[in-house]
C-alpha cells in the first residue's frame, strides 16, 4: 500500500460550532418521518464508546455546511451507492446536492450511528473531499471516524504526519495519557517504556515497535486514541 500523500488542507483543522440549521425541504422519494418521534437512542462508533441521541442534538456546523455547499454533486451511481446506508432515499437517477445530501441525513437519528460507515463508504467512492468537509466539526470526530483509510497499516502514514503524531504524543501528558499509557494499550513491555524514557521522540519508538503487527491500522489506532486523547485522533 503506497503512503498517502500529505494534505495539509486538513491536518489540524477540527473546529466547528454547531449552529441551528434551516429545515431542509425534501427532494426524496420516499422519507420515514415516523422516525422523528423515535426516543433515545444508543449511538456507538466503536465497541467502547457509547452516546445517547438524547445528551446531544445534533446539528452540522456552518463551517461544514459552507464547506460541502462548494463540492461536486454525488453523481447518480454515488447516491446508488449512498442509498444503501441510510433510512431515505434519493433519485438515483440524477446528481444529488452534498450539502442536501448531509442536511436530510442529520434529520433521522436512526442515521446518526452511521456516521462511520458513512465516512468509509465515502472514501472507498473516492469522495474524500465530502470526509475531510465534515471532519471540520470537531464534536462529531468521533462519530465519523479518521479521515484516513481505516485498514490502512501506520506504517504508510505520510512521514510529516507521523512526526506531528509521535510529537504530540511525546509530550507529558498532565493525566499520563501520552505515549507511555500508548505503550500500555498496545502491549509494549515495561523494560522498552523504561528505556525509551531519554528519547526525545519515544512515541516514535512505541509507533515503531507496534507497526509490525497487522493490527496496527489506521482504524485500531484512532479507536484507542479516542479513549483518552481525541484531539490526537483527529490528526487521523
Amino acid at each position: 500500500m503506497d503512503p498517502v500523500e500529505d494534505d495539509e488542507n486538513y491536518h489540524g483543522q477540527y473546529q466547528g460550532i454547531a449552529t441551528e440549521n434551516d429545515v431542509t425541504q425534501s427532494i426524496m422519494m420516499d422519507y420515514p418521518r415516523s422516525l422523528h418521534t423515535l426516543g433515545p437512542m444508543e449511538l456507538s462508533c466503536s465497541p467502547d464508546f457509547q452516546f445517547s441521541y438524547s445528551q446531544w442534538d445534533f446539528q452540522w456546523s456552518q463551517e461544514v455546511l459552507e464547506a460541502i455547499g462548494k463540492l461536486p454533486d454525488f453523481t447518480p451511481n454515488q447516491n446508488a451507492d449512498l442509498n444503501s446506508v441510510v433510512n431515505f432515499f434519493f433519485q438515483d437517477s440524477k446528481p444529488v446536492s452534498v450539502k442536501d445530501y448531509l442536511e436530510v441525513f442529520h434529520k433521522v437519528p436512526e442515521n446518526l450511528k452511521k456516521l462511520r460507515n458513512l465516512t468509509k463508504l465515502l472514501k472507498s467512492l473516492g469522495r474524500e473531499d465530502v470526509v475531510k468537509a465534515m471532519h471540520l466539526q470537531n464534536k462529531a470526530i468521533r462519530w465519523l471516524g479518521p479521515v484516513l483509510q481505516e485498514e490502512m497499516l501506520i506504517s504508510d502514514i505520510a512521514p510529516s504526519l507521523w512526526v506531528q503524531l509521535t510529537t504530540a504524543l511525546s509530550t507529558p501528558h498532565q493525566q499520563g495519557f501520552d505515549w507511555r499509557w500508548l505503550a500500555k494499550k498496545v502491549d509494549i513491555q515495561p523494560l522498552y517504556i523504561n528505556s525509551w524514557q531519554q528519547k526525545d521522540n519515544p512515541a516514535d519508538q512505541v509507533l515503531t515497535s507496534w507497526r509490525v503487527k497487522k493490527e496496527a491500522t489506521i482504524g485500531r489506532l484512532f479507536d484507542l486514541l479516542l479513549e483518552q486523547r481525541e484531539d490526537l485522533a483527529a490528526m487521523l
